[in-house]
Protein backbone atom coordinates (compact mmCIF):
# COMPACT_ATOMS: atom_id res chain seq x y z
CA UNK A 1 0.00 0.00 0.00
CA UNK A 2 0.86 3.47 -0.43
CA UNK A 3 3.43 2.37 -2.66
CA UNK A 4 3.19 5.14 -5.41
CA UNK A 5 6.90 6.50 -6.41
CA UNK A 6 5.81 10.40 -5.30
CA UNK A 7 4.93 8.85 -1.76
CA UNK A 8 8.54 6.61 -0.92
CA UNK A 9 10.13 9.48 0.65
CA UNK A 10 6.92 11.14 2.71
CA UNK A 11 6.49 10.24 6.10
CA UNK A 12 3.07 8.55 7.57
CA UNK A 13 2.04 10.28 10.96
CA UNK A 14 -0.67 7.90 12.11
CA UNK A 15 -3.48 8.31 14.98
CA UNK A 16 -6.06 4.77 15.80
CA UNK A 17 -8.90 5.09 14.39
CA UNK A 18 -12.02 3.29 16.17
CA UNK A 19 -11.39 -0.04 13.66
CA UNK A 20 -8.30 -0.19 15.33
CA UNK A 21 -8.97 -0.24 18.05
CA UNK A 22 -10.82 -3.30 17.18
CA UNK A 23 -7.37 -5.37 16.74
CA UNK A 24 -4.27 -3.85 18.26
CA UNK A 25 -2.76 -0.81 18.79
CA UNK A 26 0.16 -1.57 20.66
CA UNK A 27 0.90 -3.34 17.24
CA UNK A 28 0.95 -0.08 15.43
CA UNK A 29 2.94 1.33 18.04
CA UNK A 30 5.44 -1.00 17.94
CA UNK A 31 5.74 -0.99 14.16
CA UNK A 32 6.49 2.15 14.28
CA UNK A 33 9.43 1.76 17.58
CA UNK A 34 10.82 -0.32 15.62
CA UNK A 35 11.38 1.12 12.17
CA UNK A 36 9.70 -1.84 10.92
CA UNK A 37 8.84 -1.86 6.97
CA UNK A 38 10.00 1.75 4.61
CA UNK A 39 10.37 3.05 8.08
CA UNK A 40 7.56 5.79 6.73
CA UNK A 41 5.10 4.58 10.05
CA UNK A 42 5.66 7.20 12.59
CA UNK A 43 3.37 6.57 15.51
CA UNK A 44 4.88 7.50 19.14
CA UNK A 45 2.00 6.69 21.14
CA UNK A 46 -1.63 6.65 21.54
CA UNK A 47 -1.30 10.42 21.71
CA UNK A 48 1.66 12.34 21.28
CA UNK A 49 2.80 16.13 20.24
CA UNK A 50 5.40 17.00 17.08
CA UNK A 51 6.61 20.18 15.69
CA UNK A 52 7.40 20.80 12.12
CA UNK A 53 9.25 23.19 10.63
CA UNK A 54 11.26 26.62 12.24
CA UNK A 55 10.77 30.22 11.15
CA UNK A 56 12.35 33.28 12.92
CA UNK A 57 13.04 30.98 16.23
CA UNK A 58 9.63 29.23 16.21
CA UNK A 59 7.88 26.10 15.72
CA UNK A 60 6.04 26.36 12.13
CA UNK A 61 3.48 24.10 13.13
CA UNK A 62 3.00 22.21 16.56
CA UNK A 63 0.69 19.33 15.87
CA UNK A 64 -0.94 17.23 18.30
CA UNK A 65 -2.49 13.59 17.46
CA UNK A 66 -4.98 12.46 19.98
CA UNK A 67 -6.74 9.13 19.69
CA UNK A 68 -10.13 10.24 20.42
CA UNK A 69 -11.44 6.46 20.67
CA UNK A 70 -9.81 6.57 24.18
CA UNK A 71 -10.24 10.36 24.77
CA UNK A 72 -14.39 9.89 24.63
CA UNK A 73 -14.06 7.16 27.93
CA UNK A 74 -11.31 8.96 30.06
CA UNK A 75 -10.41 12.38 28.23
CA UNK A 76 -8.30 13.98 31.31
CA UNK A 77 -5.17 12.66 30.51
CA UNK A 78 -5.41 13.45 26.32
CA UNK A 79 -6.83 17.34 27.36
CA UNK A 80 -3.63 17.64 29.82
CA UNK A 81 -1.39 16.89 26.67
CA UNK A 82 -2.69 19.56 24.69
CA UNK A 83 -2.69 21.85 27.47
CA UNK A 84 0.79 20.96 28.07
CA UNK A 85 1.93 20.94 24.49
CA UNK A 86 0.32 24.01 23.34
CA UNK A 87 1.87 26.06 26.11
CA UNK A 88 5.24 24.60 25.69
CA UNK A 89 8.30 27.18 25.07
CA UNK A 90 8.87 27.97 21.37
CA UNK A 91 4.99 29.84 20.63
CA UNK A 92 4.39 27.90 17.26
CA UNK A 93 3.32 29.68 14.34
CA UNK A 94 0.10 27.60 13.55
CA UNK A 95 -1.20 24.83 16.49
CA UNK A 96 -3.31 21.86 14.84
CA UNK A 97 -4.69 19.10 16.17
CA UNK A 98 -5.80 15.87 14.78
CA UNK A 99 -8.07 12.99 15.68
CA UNK A 100 -9.94 10.74 13.99
CA UNK A 101 -14.14 11.57 15.47
CA UNK A 102 -14.88 15.31 14.28
CA UNK A 103 -15.77 18.09 17.10
CA UNK A 104 -18.60 18.34 15.13
CA UNK A 105 -20.97 16.44 13.11
CA UNK A 106 -22.29 17.04 9.71
CA UNK A 107 -23.54 13.68 8.75
CA UNK A 108 -26.91 11.74 9.30
CA UNK A 109 -24.87 8.95 11.66
CA UNK A 110 -25.79 8.35 14.84
CA UNK A 111 -23.78 10.51 17.27
CA UNK A 112 -24.31 9.57 20.56
CA UNK A 113 -21.36 7.43 21.68
CA UNK A 114 -19.21 10.64 20.18
CA UNK A 115 -20.71 13.19 22.45
CA UNK A 116 -17.85 13.14 24.76
CA UNK A 117 -15.78 14.55 22.24
CA UNK A 118 -17.98 17.50 21.27
CA UNK A 119 -18.38 18.62 24.66
CA UNK A 120 -15.11 18.15 25.69
CA UNK A 121 -12.68 18.46 23.39
CA UNK A 122 -14.04 21.21 21.57
CA UNK A 123 -14.23 23.40 24.57
CA UNK A 124 -10.42 22.58 25.10
CA UNK A 125 -9.39 23.21 21.41
CA UNK A 126 -10.88 26.71 21.94
CA UNK A 127 -9.21 27.11 25.22
CA UNK A 128 -5.72 26.80 23.61
CA UNK A 129 -6.47 28.46 20.80
CA UNK A 130 -5.85 26.06 17.81
CA UNK A 131 -6.09 27.08 14.77
CA UNK A 132 -7.17 23.89 12.59
CA UNK A 133 -8.58 20.13 13.99
CA UNK A 134 -8.60 17.96 11.70
CA UNK A 135 -10.52 14.49 11.54
CA UNK A 136 -11.26 11.71 9.34
CA UNK A 137 -14.18 9.76 10.56
CA UNK A 138 -17.09 11.07 8.49
CA UNK A 139 -17.26 9.93 4.88
CA UNK A 140 -17.15 12.79 3.12
CA UNK A 141 -15.43 15.95 2.87
CA UNK A 142 -15.70 19.01 4.53
CA UNK A 143 -14.56 21.99 5.98
CA UNK A 144 -16.21 24.27 8.57
CA UNK A 145 -15.00 27.76 10.11
CA UNK A 146 -16.63 28.25 13.83
CA UNK A 147 -17.64 31.40 15.11
CA UNK A 148 -14.41 31.45 17.58
CA UNK A 149 -12.16 31.19 14.27
CA UNK A 150 -11.24 27.61 15.17
CA UNK A 151 -11.38 25.38 11.41
CA UNK A 152 -12.62 21.98 11.44
CA UNK A 153 -11.07 19.99 8.44
CA UNK A 154 -12.69 16.71 8.28
CA UNK A 155 -10.83 14.16 5.31
CA UNK A 156 -11.84 10.87 4.51
CA UNK A 157 -10.02 8.96 1.74
CA UNK A 158 -11.76 5.52 1.85
CA UNK A 159 -15.05 3.92 2.64
CA UNK A 160 -17.28 1.30 0.61
CA UNK A 161 -19.98 3.77 1.25
CA UNK A 162 -20.36 7.57 1.82
CA UNK A 163 -21.78 9.18 4.93
CA UNK A 164 -25.14 11.31 4.07
CA UNK A 165 -25.02 15.03 5.31
CA UNK A 166 -26.93 17.30 6.72
CA UNK A 167 -24.85 20.38 6.32
CA UNK A 168 -25.63 22.87 2.87
CA UNK A 169 -23.32 21.63 -0.05
CA UNK A 170 -21.49 25.47 0.18
CA UNK A 171 -22.27 28.56 2.67
CA UNK A 172 -19.76 31.07 3.97
CA UNK A 173 -18.82 28.84 6.76
CA UNK A 174 -19.50 25.45 5.72
CA UNK A 175 -17.88 23.82 2.54
CA UNK A 176 -19.32 19.88 2.33
CA UNK A 177 -18.80 17.56 -0.41
CA UNK A 178 -20.03 13.70 -0.86
CA UNK A 179 -16.98 12.88 -1.85
CA UNK A 180 -14.09 10.50 -1.62
CA UNK A 181 -10.69 12.12 -1.81
CA UNK A 182 -7.64 13.47 0.20
CA UNK A 183 -6.77 16.90 2.08
CA UNK A 184 -3.70 19.26 1.80
CA UNK A 185 -2.49 21.37 4.17
CA UNK A 186 0.23 24.01 3.44
CA UNK A 187 2.01 26.10 6.44
CA UNK A 188 3.98 28.89 6.18
CA UNK A 189 4.94 31.93 8.08
CA UNK A 190 2.12 34.05 7.17
CA UNK A 191 -0.69 32.03 5.16
CA UNK A 192 -2.44 28.17 6.22
CA UNK A 193 -3.92 26.75 3.28
CA UNK A 194 -6.06 24.26 3.25
CA UNK A 195 -6.76 21.72 0.03
CA UNK A 196 -9.65 19.54 -0.56
CA UNK A 197 -8.99 17.29 -3.50
CA UNK A 198 -11.49 14.62 -4.81
CA UNK A 199 -10.25 10.73 -5.59
CA UNK A 200 -8.44 11.95 -8.63
CA UNK A 201 -6.82 14.73 -7.22
CA UNK A 202 -8.87 17.63 -8.33
CA UNK A 203 -8.68 20.68 -6.14
CA UNK A 204 -12.50 20.81 -5.40
CA UNK A 205 -12.28 23.76 -2.67
CA UNK A 206 -9.35 26.00 -0.85
CA UNK A 207 -9.12 27.89 1.73
CA UNK A 208 -6.62 30.30 2.59
CA UNK A 209 -5.94 31.58 6.77
CA UNK A 210 -3.83 34.23 7.18
CA UNK A 211 -1.49 34.89 10.31
CA UNK A 212 -2.16 38.43 9.97
CA UNK A 213 -6.20 37.95 10.07
CA UNK A 214 -5.79 36.80 13.74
Amino acid sequence: LYAGEHLQDTPFFAIAGNHDHLGSVKSLIDYSDEGLGSGRWNMANNFYAKEFGMTDGRPLVRLIMLDTVLFKDDPEPQLNLLAKAMNAPGDPVWKVVAGHYAVRSLSKNRWVQKEKVVHQLLPGLVTQNVDLYISSDERFQSLVTLSDGLILLGSNGGGERLDRRVAPRYTAETYVEEQRGFSRVIATQDVLVLEIRNEMGRLTYQKVIRRDED
